[in-house]
C-alpha cells in the first residue's frame, strides 16, 4: 500500500527553477553536525532503513529511494494550495494546539532570541511527524510560517503576504504522508523546508520580483521534494528533532 502514489518526477519541480537563481539556504548556520544518531530508537531506526531501502522507479527504469517518493507526493500534496484563495488564518488552523504552539512560539518571539527559533521549527516538525492525529500535525507545520518569516528581517513582509498559501500548502503535504507512520517521520525535515523556501521567498522580494502565492506554494513544492528525498537531510532531522522534542515536553 506504501507505493501506491502515482508521483510526479522531480524533473517536474526542476521547471520552475528557469531564470531564477535560488542559493541553497545553509542550515549549516544554524547547526553543526554532532554525530546524532538514533540507533537507540528502534522505531526510528527501523524507519529510516525502510524509507533509504531501494525500490524500483515507478517508470520501470533504475532504482529510487522511498523517501524519495514520499518526498514527491508531500510535494505534489502541497501544490493545490497554489491555485487556493488566501484565506486561511493561522489562529483557525491551530485549532486544538493553538495553546501550545502559541505559548512556545511566543517564548521564543517575546526574547527576540532569533538564534533559538531554528530549534524551535524543528521542535514543531518533530510534534507533526509524532502527532497521531492528522489536523495537528497541521497546525503544527502551520506555525512554521510566522517563525520562518522572523528568521528574515528584510524579507519577513513578503513571506507574510504569502503566510496563508503556504499554510495550506503544508496541510497539504502532511495530509499526503501522514497516514503511513514511517513516511510521516519525514515531517520532520519540515522547518528546513521552510527556512529554505522563505529564504527563496525573501531573495525573490529583494531582488524587486514579485512573490505570488502560486509561486511560494511551487518553490515550497520544490524545497519540499528536494529535501525529504536526500538522505542525509533526512538523517540529520530524524537524528535531531527527538532530541529537541524530548527536551521540550521536559521543561
Amino acid at each position: 500500500m506504501y507505493d501506491a502514489y502515482d508521483l510526479l518526477e522531480a524533473d517536474a519541480f526542476d521547471e520552475w527553477d528557469a531564470g531564477l537563481a535560488f542559493d541553497a539556504f545553509d542550515e549549516d548556520a544554524f547547526f553543526e553536525d554532532d554525530g546524532l544518531g538514533f540507533e537507540d530508537d528502534e522505531f526510528l531506526g527501523r524507519a529510516w532503513s525502510w524509507l533509504t531501502q531501494p525500490v524500483p522507479k515507478q517508470s520501470g527504469q533504475g532504482t529510487t529511494t522511498r523517501a524519495r517518493r514520499f518526498g514527491l507526493a508531500a510535494a505534489r500534496g502541497a501544490l493545490p494550495a497554489a491555485g487556493a484563495a488566501a484565506g486561511t488564518a493561522l489562529g483557525g488552523l491551530l485549532g486544538g494546539v493553538g495553546a501550545p504552539v502559541g505559548g512556545v512560539a511566543g517564548t521564543a518571539l517575546g526574547h527576540g532570541v532569533a538564534s533559538l527559533i531554528p530549534q524551535e521549527m524543528d521542535q514543531f516538525a518533530a510534534f507533526a511527524a509524532e502527532s497521531d492525529d492528522e489536523a495537528e500535525a497541521e497546525a503544527f507545520l502551520g506555525a512554521l510560517v510566522p517563525l520562518a518569516a522572523q528568521l528574515l528581517p528584510q524579507g519577513g513582509r513578503a513571506v507574510m503576504r504569502v503566510a496563508p498559501h503556504l499554510i495550506r500548502g503544508l496541510a497539504g503535504t502532511a495530509r499526503a504522508i501522514h497516514a503511513n507512520p514511517a513516511a510521516r517521520q519525514l515531517l520532520r525535515t519540515s522547518g528546513a523546508v521552510v527556512r529554505k523556501t522563505a529564504a527563496d521567498i525573501a531573495r525573490q522580494a529583494a531582488q524587486g520580483r514579485p512573490v505570488s502565492g502560486k509561486t511560494a506554494v511551487q518553490q515550497l513544492a520544490r524545497n519540499t521534494a528536494r529535501v525529504m528525498g536526500n538522505p542525509h537531510q533526512v538523517r540529520r532531522a530524524i537524528a535531531r528533532a527527538p532530541r529537541l522534542a524530548q527536551r521540550a515536553r521536559l521543561n
